[in-house]
């Protein structure tokens, strides 16, 4: 055994923590009612259109406003599908992909049995026959005949069902009381098991409880909660022009860093005399975090397509911030409006699609409030982006952030590296504020003074106020342009 040479030289390298990743500002979030995702599973995430088209039939609504997404140009790459219960459901019991699908094999039973619990009863479900059977709808059927056979509590008006790829047994009450277990072998039993062919019973299938009917507020707050990464908020068309929904949307969007595409098809946005309508609704309550789209074409989904334009803003490249006036939404019909009905639906804060002499274009693109649709993202960005940048300084150093004018500096660095990032993509540019300060940069960044701190700050180790000032580029939307011409 010899002595190890870490005697003479010792080593010992130190690693630091991954620099946090900022959030996306380009992820939609299509809020429907179809029972495609269970409501358990509450989300999927899809690429494209074809793997929407895997999970649902062409005459959803999640999948008609998903063609409408996946149709802008450039084309988005991510899109997210979730779930609300509109209604109170049933505790459902959905089984594997791995369901016996030869009839034969169903047929030959005459003796078929397992164990379930519904609502909290645990049952034995035996002599089920399978005889004369011609579909795995049939076979379903027998087994629901002798679920409800049991003649009480959740069994009296439970189901079961064939879908195509599994067996899927609901109880027959609906709500939170209403649950559900995966099936079991009969203890004792002396028939034939056919817990594994209905492929759903532990490590197979997959038991949701029973669901109470939720408000708007409650499916959002339940959904952020599964997954939050989303920052576009739209609804299947259920909801347009349902007032009430639509303003509990906006209010939930209002507390947080998310924005509403709301899409209408009411004639009523263009009448003047009109104080009702979705877009008089949300002109009246000043939202910030809500757009509207009206279309009197029946264009449910034209909110979608605007808010899948800017999903592609990449704002970390040059130049790459837009204005959402004077794009086009592929796959949505322009309207033909006359100024009037033009000055009236921007009257209300809304937008629109219409033609403007021979080009079809989006006016103005705006919120609700009146703050361009552009501007709100892009400080949703900047804000993000300045988060991320300090946080991540204070979370990666290997040693401490010291709180002196050094340290100060350092931080003060990271939040002028984010507003660089600004000036480059077109969000910030140089100009003169209100007050007729002038800046070169486009932005001011200055820190608070260590000295100039208080006592009981420093003791919290609270670090000194990083204050910066920056002007929006904005965009041209119209110009004036006079001559003289001496012939």
């Amino acid at each position: 055994m010899s002595i190890p040479v870490s005697n003479i030289v010792n080593v010992t390298i130190s690693t630091t923590p991954t620099f946090p990743s900022r959030r996306g500002f380009g992820l939609l979030n299509i809020v429907g009612i179809s029972n495609v995702i269970n409501l358990a599973e509450r989300y999927r995430l899809y690429s494209d259109i074809d793997e929407v088209a895997a999970d649902f039939a062409s005459t959803d609504e999640e999948y008609i406003a998903a063609t409408v997404f996946f149709s802008q140009n450039p084309r988005p790459n991510q899109l997210m599908i979730s779930r609300r219960a509109e209604q109170a459901y049933s505790a459902e019991l959905i089984g594997g992909l791995d369901a016996e699908q030869t009839l034969a094999t169903w047929v030959a039973i005459t003796d078929g049995e397992f164990t379930i619990s519904i609502d909290g009863v645990e049952e034995d479900i035996t002599a089920i026959t399978f005889v004369g059977d011609t579909s795995l709808d049939d076979v379903a059927a027998g087994i629901e005949a002798k679920l409800q056979a049991v003649a009480a509590g959740g069994f009296t008006a439970a189901t079961c069902v064939w879908n195509g790829e599994k067996f899927i047994i609901s109880s027959g009450t609906t709500g939170s009381t209403s649950s559900i277990t995966v099936t079991s072998e009969v203890s004792g039993g002396s028939g034939t098991s056919i817990v594994s062919m209905m492929d759903n019973d532990a490590g197979n299938g997959t038991a949701v409880a029973g669901v109470d009917l939720e408000t708007i507020t409650e499916s959002l707050d339940v959904i952020q909660l599964a997954n939050d990464s989303w920052y576009g908020l739209a609804f299947t068309k259920e909801v347009n022009d349902v007032n009430a929904s639509v303003l509990l949307a906006s209010d939930w969007c209002e507390a947080r860093i998310k924005l509403f595409a709301n899409s209408s098809t009411d004639t009523a946005v263009k009448d003047s005399l009109s104080t009702t309508d979705v877009a008089a609704a949300l002109f009246a309550g000043n939202y910030r975090r809500t757009f509207s789209f009206v279309s009197f074409l029946s264009e449910d989904y034209i909110a979608v397509s605007a808010f899948a334009r800017i999903a592609v803003v990449n704002f970390n490249a040059t130049n790459s911030t837009i204005t959402l006036k004077f794009k086009q939404l592929p796959s949505i019909s322009p309207d033909d409006l006359n100024g009037n009905d033009a000055a009236v639906i921007s009257g209300k804060n809304c937008n629109y699609y219409a033609l403007l002499g021979d080009s079809d274009m989006v006016s103005e693109g705006e919120c609700a409030n009146g703050t361009f649709i552009d501007s709100v993202h892009g400080i949703d960005w900047l804000q993000n982006a300045i988060e991320t940048n300090v946080f991540g300084r204070l979370y990666t150093e290997a040693t401490k952030v010291p709180l002196t004018d050094k340290g100060a500096s350092q931080l003060t660095e990271q939040v002028r590296l984010a507003l660089d990032e600004g000036v480059n993509n077109g969000l910030i540019a140089p100009g003169t504020t209100l007050a007729g300060e002038v800046l070169d940069q486009g932005y001011t960044v200055t820190a608070q003074k260590v000295a100039d701190m208080n006592a009981s700050d420093k003791a919290l180790r609270k670090g000194p106020t990083i204050q910066f000032k920056a002007l929006g580029a904005g965009a041209i939307h119209s110009i004036e342009i006079k001559g003289i011409f001496e012939g």
